[in-house]
């Protein structure tokens, strides 16, 4: 079943993604086709109305803004500084935004969500037990997808 989830996120992302390359390669201008190869694919990704609309479809909230993304990391490391580690902070909020599309589509089932977080979020050496899966969940749950309904533990 996360499988069939997975794949059906990826597919949207993929159309998302198709989507863009058609415009940029449809470009009609010389100055169009310039501007459109210099931008940074991920860049064009984060402002696209399609991306975002694939994104969205898929359960994943956009990036959070700067003070979003630091509150969420602070937290994560206040449960456990093994949590974030050394890892980039965009690989760590990915983890997040991915788990945000797991609350989209099991927001009453707490359990699976709790194995998916223990799934998600690993550290070298260590696995994190239930309850602390619980916490990563809901500080997943407050800073990247508020909005979501989701079980209480």
């Amino acid at each position: 079943m996360l499988r069939a989830v997975k794949m059906r996120r990826q597919a949207a992302i993929m159309a998302a993604m198709c989507t863009l390359l058609v415009a940029a390669c449809s470009s009609s201008g010389d100055d169009q086709a310039t501007e459109a190869s210099s931008t940074p694919p991920a860049a064009a990704a984060s402002t696209d109305p399609a991306m975002a609309s694939a994104l969205a479809k898929a359960g994943i909230p956009p990036k959070p803004d700067q003070a979003t993304q630091a509150a969420y990391l602070a937290a994560l490391r206040a449960i456990d500084p093994a949590i974030v580690g050394d890892k980039e902070p965009d690989r760590v909020v990915g983890r997040g935004r991915d788990q945000c599309g797991s609350i989209a589509d099991w927001p009453n089932d707490r359990a699976k969500l709790v194995g998916l977080v223990q799934q998600r979020f690993t550290a070298p050496g260590k696995s994190f037990d239930q309850a602390t899966a619980e916490r990563i969940l809901d500080v997943v749950h407050q800073h990247l997808c508020p909005t979501y309904p989701l079980a209480k533990s």
